[in-house]
């Protein structure tokens, strides 16, 4: 490995945030730095919790995702965040940005932002390549954020152990998650937003879907994210499956 990377290694695992995010821009294009980068890291990967949510945008991914890693920080564990910025920069797209760049700046949240510049296959790849190395800085868990529903978006989380699916009491967003491929490799379907009306149907609703899939195994838990309602559940639903993957090797 290169003496500068070695040193910029070694101020990333002291803490220093510009040398980890000088790190993990090196794995975004190919090269000689990003193969001396990986070579150097491989040996010290492949046992962090990887979690992936996807879901339409606006469902509250974000909120989810910050409150399960100040909740696991609390605890004392390291926690490691990869999204992918929206082209978008305006509105609840630039919000949402801030608030995540505000929690990476926590103490014990490692967090990466994929550029919106980089083409789907680049960034699909990085994603994993970033996980990666957050796990090499000591991160377990590791939260990966898809931005959307889309095939190529849903990519981005595919290396994850543990695929999180977050919806709304939305009629219309049901009916075509219903219909599509999405509930049959989720691994855990969260109903957030289930404060509206009829949340309660609506969840009961899903679990009678993946009932008839033959996938009664699957948790579907109901959150608040504006609140933090629910949360607690779906952290204990995904340490079970955790457990149930250690089990079954």
């Amino acid at each position: 490995m290169e003496p500068n990377l070695e040193a910029l290694l070694q101020r990333a695992r002291a803490g220093e945030a510009e040398a980890r995010d000088i790190l993990l821009t090196l794995l975004h294009s190919e090269g000689a730095p990003r193969a001396a980068l990986l070579q150097r890291l491989h040996p010290e990967t492949g046992r962090a919790h990887r979690v992936g949510l996807a879901g339409p945008v606006g469902v509250g991914k974000s909120t989810l995702l910050a409150h399960l890693a100040r909740g696991w920080r609390d605890e004392g564990r390291t926690v490691g965040l990869v999204t992918a910025e929206s082209a978008g920069s305006k509105g609840e797209a630039l919000g949402e940005r801030l608030r995540l760049h505000e929690l990476g700046r926590e103490e014990g949240i490692l967090h990466h932002a994929l550029p919106a510049a980089l083409p789907p296959s680049s960034r699909n790849l990085s994603a994993g390549l970033v996980a990666d190395a957050l796990e090499a800085l000591g991160a377990d868990p590791i939260l990966l954020e898809a931005p959307g529903l889309g095939v190529g978006e849903v990519e981005l989380i595919r290396r994850s152990h543990s695929l999180v699916l977050v919806l709304i009491p939305d009629d219309l967003l049901l009916q075509a998650v219903q219909e599509g491929p999405w509930l049959d490799g989720a691994d855990l379907v969260v109903l957030n937003h289930a404060d509206r009306e009829g949340s309660e149907a609506k969840a009961q609703l899903l679990r009678t879907r993946l009932d008839a899939a033959g996938r009664n195994q699957v948790p579907v838990v109901s959150t608040v994210g504006r609140s933090g309602e629910g949360v607690d559940r779906l952290a204990r639903a995904l340490a079970e499956h955790l457990e149930t993957l250690r089990r079954d090797g």
